[in-house]
């Protein structure tokens, strides 16, 4: 305590309690103290080798990669998605001769500690492999019904605003779509988790009805536990956020917005 009353520069970074995201009203709403901590860069150590967060951070940095080579393509296909994911994949797991062309420097210990080797790396790489699969499959249904990728945003191209207000939403990926038959453009906003996206699937549905209002919170509390219903929350007010924003970005740009979801890594 004596620390945060006579030392006169602030122990917590203003800027970091003026901005966080969705992922921080968990904390903040259990527990506003150790929401504080957390600001602070307090952790309680965590006795794993990687935490389920830091696997989901390195295939949040693959997929990032295998969409952007992907989008650079003109002839898109299935196979083409395959071959992209794989080789990226490979980037991954073996390292360049050449340090500074690693992508991944920061995530070559999960590759190089023997503990991961027989659990970790492995579960890894299955999942993943899972998830290239699931995704070329929907592309292929996609274009098989004559639609076309107009346009793939990542990150930083993907920043939805609130005009006139201080938030904004990155989102992982927004891919933009078109018919082949009528010419109408929609928009698909993927988002990517650690855990399994069914886990979020009845937060998102409530909220996304009625985020904000009593109701939503009195319906959160009635069906689910007490102590669950900060992480029903957040998960809901996320893809409720980047729908109302992509609205608001794209009104005057003739593109629906034909889903919100999340994509996880244990789907």
């Amino acid at each position: 305590p004596d620390v945060f009353i006579k030392n006169p520069e602030p122990v917590i970074n203003d800027n970091s309690i003026k901005s966080f995201g969705a992922s921080d009203l968990d904390d903040l709403l259990k527990c506003p103290f150790a929401w504080r901590l957390n600001k602070a860069n307090i952790y309680e150590q965590r006795l794993e080798i990687v935490t389920p967060a830091q696997w989901g951070t390195l295939a949040h940095s693959i997929w990032e990669n295998i969409w952007r080579e992907f989008k650079l393509n003109l002839n898109k296909s299935k196979d083409l998605f395959i071959n992209i994911a794989n080789q990226e994949l490979n980037n991954f797991l073996v390292k360049p001769e050449d340090e500074s062309q690693d992508k991944y420097k920061d995530f070559r210990r999960f590759v190089n500690d023997f503990r991961l080797k027989n659990r970790g790396l492995e579960n890894f790489k299955f999942r993943f492999n899972r998830l290239i699969n699931f995704q070329a499959e929907i592309i292929a249904r996609l274009y098989e019904n004559n639609f076309r990728h107009v346009d793939i945003m990542l990150e930083d191209d993907a920043r939805l605003k609130i005009p006139g207000k201080n938030f904004y939403g990155q989102c992982d990926r927004i891919e933009i779509l078109a018919s082949n038959n009528t010419g109408e453009k929609f928009a698909v906003i993927t988002d990517y988790k650690h855990g399994k996206s069914a886990s979020y699937d009845g937060k998102t549905k409530i909220n996304l009805n009625n985020i904000l209002t009593p109701e939503t919170f009195d319906k959160i509390k009635n069906d689910f536990k007490l102590e669950d219903a900060p992480y029903e929350f957040q998960a809901g007010l996320q893809l409720s956020a980047y729908a109302l924003m992509f609205n608001n970005n794209f009104k005057d740009k003739d593109i629906k917005l034909a889903g919100v979801n999340f994509l996880g890594l244990e789907d």
